[in-house]
């Protein structure tokens, strides 16, 4: 059997450009083309009884979509933190979900690195890294995120 060298196994992704959201210490990069709008936390409105995951709604584009809130470990928070600025508008098929922000950031253009198959779950949304400013940035796009959060 052959012992399989690193450098030869990992998988780089072409050039794309990113945007990293931050949240509790989470860093996650998203295509920058799946971003539509950015909105103030003040707009979300807070729900008793809203979509699984989701901690409330956002009237956007003659529609209401949910918003969702992460820990750091990739939980949904029911709550809206103090660090908590801002509200992403991310697009997906033929709908919109909003993801709470800390802090955004465009990046540009990057090649992240594909996770390693011992580095992987079946269900998690998470599908390479990025070594960024000192900080492991987890490249994900809308469509995991939204599958992740409506399976959870």
């Amino acid at each position: 059997m052959a012992i399989s060298n690193y450098e030869e196994d990992v998988q780089v992704s072409a050039l794309q450009a990113y945007t990293l959201l931050s949240m509790d210490g989470l860093h996650l990069l998203i295509p920058r083309n799946e971003i539509r709008s950015l909105v103030s936390v003040d707009d979300i409105q807070v729900a008793v009884e809203a979509e699984k995951n989701a901690m409330g709604h956002i009237v956007f584009e003659n529609g209401d979509w949910p918003v969702f809130s992460l820990s750091r470990q990739l939980n949904p928070l029911h709550s809206i933190s103090n660090a908590s600025r801002i509200c992403v508008i991310l697009h997906i098929d033929d709908k919109y979900m909003g993801l709470l922000c800390d802090q955004i950031q465009n990046i540009g253009q990057l090649q992240t690195q594909a996770m390693r198959a011992c580095m992987s779950t079946a269900d998690s949304p998470i599908s390479g890294l990025l070594i960024y400013e000192n900080s492991v940035a987890c490249v994900t796009s809308t469509k995991h995120l939204n599958t992740f959060l409506a399976t959870k």
